[in-house]
């Protein structure tokens, strides 16, 4: 479905122009109602959530002593079990897709792509490398369920996209695997508010945030990931 959203949908059509023909076509069709194709793909995500109303409704409108509550009890239980399935799945695509992208736009980014890795957050925060640091640097900071990434921002926001084709937008400071480094909460001083430190074998990184919302996601985040990496491997937590 993002393949034929928003950007993604030009290249391909350029790709594939006699499939691109067909589907302009097929959507100027009185049938079709102007729809495209994405419209039509995300129709069977769109339903798992009207058919669970449709049967909470029925449950609701069904007495317990009816043969048909117990059934339809299950029934709400399987379609929220497969919708969040469906949910959980095309968020990991979408992830997927992300890192290419990201490797697309970072020079160094080589190998990012991995079948497992997805990305979870991507922004802008001040980093300060080593315990003594006196001054921080712009990063863009890329969160993936397995690593940290640490890159060069090109704006002020950081979140600058490819300007045209083959253009990179920055490139790798450095790679964190989440497996070999600590979290901990950074209290609030003069210079440094709104921060957390990653400690890495061979430095460590406080890193601040615009505001103290935007810290308490970016440290949930990253606790999350490194516990669904414990919970894989079987080992002991590294989280602070």
């Amino acid at each position: 479905v993002a393949a034929w959203s928003g950007s993604g949908r030009a290249p391909l059509l350029k790709r594939y122009a006699t499939l691109g023909a067909f589907l302009d076509g097929a959507s100027a069709e009185a049938s079709c109602g102007g729809l495209q194709l994405n419209s039509f793909l995300i129709m069977p995500v769109q339903r798992l959530p009207r058919y669970r109303m449709l049967i909470e409704d029925l449950l609701k409108a069904t007495w317990p002593e009816h043969a048909d509550a117990a059934p339809l009890s299950r029934a709400v239980t399987g379609v929220a079990d497969a919708a969040s399935a469906v949910n959980a799945y095309v968020k990991a695509s979408e992830g997927a897709a992300k890192v290419v992208e990201i490797e697309k736009q970072l020079r160094g980014a080589d190998g990012l792509v991995t079948p497992t890795r997805i990305l979870l957050r991507d922004g802008a925060l001040d980093v300060r490398v080593g315990a003594n640091a006196s001054s921080s640097t712009h990063y863009r900071i890329c969160l993936f369920n397995d690593m940290l990434l640490v890159a060069t921002a090109t704006s002020s926001s950081g979140m600058r996209g490819v300007t045209k084709r083959g253009a990179f937008t920055g490139h790798v400071v450095r790679k964190l695997p989440l497996a070999d480094v600590r979290l901990n909460d950074v209290p609030n001083m003069k210079r440094i508010r709104n921060a957390f430190q990653l400690v890495a074998s061979e430095t460590s990184y406080i890193m601040e945030a615009p505001d103290a919302a935007a810290k308490t996601r970016w440290m949930s985040d990253i606790r999350d990931a490194m516990q669904e990496l414990v919970a894989a491997s079987g080992g002991g937590g590294n989280g602070g």
